[in-house]
């Protein structure tokens, strides 16, 4: 790129011209321009709003400045506009930006949906197909990646995501995973995701179209966010694709528990004896046996499916009732199994006794926990930035025995700075003392857990729980000695 690139917008556009539709390096660095440009001067975002709706009109041949792109420059510069990856701190102003011009925005969307799907380019960027319905979904994408997530942005999305559904519709080929986040804020959203289902899996016979392999990862996928609501409605939405299920051709339903059900579980109906499609089996049970809305969602694709097709899916649901049966390696202790009554302390005791020592057993995988645990579906990935509640509940209530109590000499209270306690990993896994998290403090509670530990001549790092004076008193008194932490300590 050249100077004039980096340094005004005038000269970021002229280099977008150049660019091939599929350059995706060469777009991420007019984006990185635009940044700049914004960041010096939020004027130039102005600029570049004004660009869009210019270039919009003269493309739906509606009068429009001179300066409004057209042809295939329109469709570049729309595409990276559209994604917003140069807003940075200016995200609230552009957000500002389309809801003050809203109204015309939406006109201009719907008129697009009107318009035919022409070609620009026949070689797009992933997700893209080169054709108008590629700008008719970056309109609408403007929602979600300029937003500012406030509660005023949920309201215009959801207004915004009753047009989710024509555009599909008048687009079929596309496929673009962020209008999915805007139809679950649809007021009618079972309804309409089912309609859509019906529209390419019926209507067009198409159970690979547009959106169905996205559609069916965000219902069913590993990957699926738990709360999100294409999740934890996919039973109601299974109920209303499947409503009249008994009129359908059998390739129809065929199509559809393999589309709906087995690829989002990512197995196919082979023979056991395949040993890497038995262990996608497995692992799709695991799935089911943990996650209950995967559980109500196959339920109900099993009571109104027909009967060859739904004995596939019960037979799944069997085994993943096999599999919740099976002796846990972690079940969940009863209250009536904790002795201790200061919560920061027995963290230590554990600490020391299960990652230390080795000697409390089984040693705890928060890992292998979710993977067993069946009464939600806990995800390690997603639930882990805060402590983790049935991790808590297992701490707390864990039995650890005399024998083992006698054994604890010493304990540790980390600030973090020595990489964090190993139940940290489990309890929190993405415990961060670097960003604010703190450590779980040791109260003055922990006086009345003193008898439990006999042999207890020492804690480093207690000035982490700021320790009342009460309880430095009554330690030093029972000669407990308090050191600094020592981040090299082994």
């Amino acid at each position: 790129m050249t100077d004039a690139g980096i340094t005004s917008l005038e000269g970021s556009l002229a280099h977008l011209a150049t660019l091939a539709a599929d350059d995706r390096d060469g777009h991420k660095a007019v984006s990185e321009a635009w940044g700049l440009l914004v960041k010096a001067d939020r004027g130039n975002l102005t600029r570049l709003y004004d660009l869009y709706f210019a270039s919009v009109a003269r493309l739906l041949g509606r009068p429009a400045p001179e300066s409004a792109l057209e042809g295939l420059d329109a469709y570049r510069f729309i595409l990276t506009f559209a994604t917003g990856r140069y807003l940075g701190a200016a995200r609230r102003d552009a957000w500002n930006l389309l809801q003050q011009r809203h109204s015309e925005h939406r006109a201009l969307i719907e008129a697009a949906q009107q318009h035919p799907d022409d070609r620009f380019t026949q070689t797009p960027m992933r997700l893209d197909t080169g054709t108008w319905g590629d700008i008719a979904g970056a309109m609408l994408e403007l929602y979600s990646w300029h937003a500012s997530y406030t509660g005023e942005t949920e309201q215009y999305q959801a207004e915004i995501a009753g047009l989710v559904p024509a555009h599909f519709r008048a687009f079929p080929a596309q496929d673009r995973f962020v209008l999915l986040r805007l139809l679950a804020a649809h007021p009618e959203v079972v309804r309409e995701t089912g309609e859509l289902i019906r529209f390419y899996l019926i209507d067009r016979g198409q159970a690979d179209g547009g959106p169905m392999k996205s559609l069916a990862l965000d219902m069913l996928g590993f990957s699926a966010r738990k709360g999100a609501v294409l999740h934890t409605r996919s039973a109601e939405i299974f109920a209303q694709v499947l409503r009249d299920v008994g009129e359908w051709p059998e390739a129809t339903t065929s199509a559809f528990v393999e589309r709906f059900v087995y690829y989002p579980l990512r197995i196919e109906d082979v023979t056991q004896a395949d040993a890497a499609e038995a262990e996608r089996r497995t692992a799709a049970v695991q799935r089911i046996a943990v996650s209950p809305s995967t559980r109500k969602t196959l339920t109900t694709a099993a009571r109104q499916l027909p009967e060859a097709q739904g004995a596939r899916v019960k037979a799944l649901l069997e085994e993943a009732a096999d599999y919740r049966s099976r002796p846990k390696r972690f079940p969940l202790p009863a209250p009536r199994e904790n002795r201790f009554k200061d919560f920061g302390l027995k963290l230590l005791v554990i600490e020391e006794l299960m990652y230390r020592q080795r000697v409390l057993e089984p040693r705890f995988d928060v890992h292998e926990f979710a993977q067993e645990y069946d009464k939600r579906e806990i995800s390690v990935e997603q639930d882990g930035y805060a402590i983790i509640p049935e991790v808590q509940r297992y701490f707390r209530n864990l039995a650890i025995p005399d024998e083992l109590l006698a054994r604890v000499e010493t304990l540790h209270q980390s600030s973090g700075l020595d990489g964090g306690s190993e139940f940290f990993r489990h309890l929190f896994p993405f415990w961060d003392p670097g960003s604010g998290d703190e450590a779980i403090p040791v109260t003055t509670k922990a006086v009345a857990d003193l008898d439990l530990l006999p042999n207890l001549t020492r804690i480093s790092g207690l000035e982490n729980s700021e320790p009342s004076t009460k309880l430095r008193k009554i330690l030093t008194t029972r000669g407990i000695e308090l050191t600094p932490e020592d981040p090299t300590a082994p």
